[in-house]
């Protein structure tokens, strides 16, 4: 994306707004870390903010503003190995201590014998990116919870930042109030046009069928677009919405809560329920009542057509129809049935129009 496309994005600017405003803990709910840290990055550098990234894997990292700026003055920079110990370097605990030694170093007076020039700034904004934070927030990391505290509650006056990326939200009970959250939602319908111009010539989409593209994308990240239309272009030698649907149904299975409901069903193939059907039809053609009927309550045995009726709605409809298992969603753990049903709403929200059918709703009331 290029510095401009990245600055337009809704959760980048909400992300400069926050820095701006101080608000010295920022938490990013995301399905596509990778992508999205880049894209802060980029926005940090058009600020000219300083920044460095940690995670588990690659430990902490130093932009090259920070590198730039030490060279400019023929300095050394205090790398984290002098200032770490060797448990540290790849610990976030380690990460978060860094902040304070680094920021100290980058905004120190101007010696007198210094040569003049501007890279001797008082008002440095220094940010540490972090992905996946929440899996070292456990009941057995006080010191970390605390050092976090202890840091976000001096990053307002200092212009410190922690901002970690993650796809699950905050639960730590200490630091809830610590971070503000925000969310970096899926590609929708715009979006996808830039994503396919990355894996066909330009040109040759004016030659596909862009809207029904679109509306088959809707749900995945962008990476599950990118090798949705690979492997399509791979089959056919273009983008086929057709594949795209395939690819989507196997990303909505992983979330263990949704299905995709499939099939040719019409209103005609159940027999009964005409009233439901009847109702259900005027829906769908538009009513002229101030308030309009948005959901059905279906009770009754298994077996008597309640799922084949999603079906037949969403095909006459022209809409995907997608089931939510509420007893796959239950967890035994304190939050994670919350969590699970929030994440597969999320999903079912990016896909509109859909039509949602919730199996066994009773079972979220017990």
């Amino acid at each position: 994306m290029s510095t401009a496309e990245v600055a337009q994005a809704p959760v980048v600017r909400t992300f400069i707004e926050h820095v701006q405003a101080a608000f010295s803990g920022i938490w990013i709910e995301s399905w596509e870390p990778d992508l999205l840290t880049t894209m802060l990055m980029q926005a940090c550098k058009a600020e000219k903010w300083y920044f460095m990234s940690w995670n588990v894997a690659q430990g902490l990292r130093l932009g090259k503003g920070i590198r730039d700026i030490f060279t400019a003055r023929n300095e050394n920079i205090p790398l984290p190995a002098d200032v770490l110990s060797l448990e540290q370097l790849t610990s976030p605990r380690g990460a978060v201590h860094y902040l304070p030694t680094l920021l100290e170093a980058l905004t120190r007076p101007q010696p007198a014998d210094a040569p003049e020039g501007s890279v001797w700034k008082q008002d440095s904004t220094l940010i540490l990116f972090m992905q996946n934070l929440h899996m070292f927030l456990g009941a057995d990391a006080p010191v970390l919870i605390q050092e976090l505290i202890n840091t976000l509650h001096a990053g307002s006056s200092q212009r410190l930042f922690v901002v970690n990326v993650s796809p699950c939200a905050l639960t730590t009970m200490e630091l809830e109030r610590q971070f503000v959250t925000l969310r970096h939602e899926l590609p929708r319908g715009p979006q996808f046009h830039a994503i396919l111009a990355n894996v066909v010539a330009e040109e040759t989409i004016k030659d596909m069928d862009e809207e029904a593209i679109k509306h088959a994308s809707s749900g995945l990240t962008t990476r599950e677009a990118e090798n949705a239309y690979a492997l399509s272009v791979v089959r056919n030698r273009t983008v086929v919405p057709k594949d795209i649907w395939h690819s989507k149904y196997a990303s909505i299975r992983k979330t263990g809560t949704l299905e995709p409901l499939v099939g040719d069903t019409t209103f005609a193939d159940i027999g009964g329920l005409n009233g439901v059907k009847d109702f259900m039809v005027k829906s769908l053609q538009g009513s002229t009542a101030k308030v309009r009927p948005k959901g059905v309550l279906l009770v009754g045995v298994p077996g008597t057509g309640k799922s084949a009726l999603a079906k037949a709605l969403g095909n006459a409809a022209g809409r995907q129809t997608l089931a939510l298992d509420i007893g796959g969603a239950k967890n035994k753990y304190v939050g994670e049935s919350e969590k699970n049903i929030r994440r597969a709403l999320e999903v079912v929200d990016v896909m509109e129009p859909a039509i949602l059918f919730i199996d066994e709703i009773e079972k979220a009331f017990a």
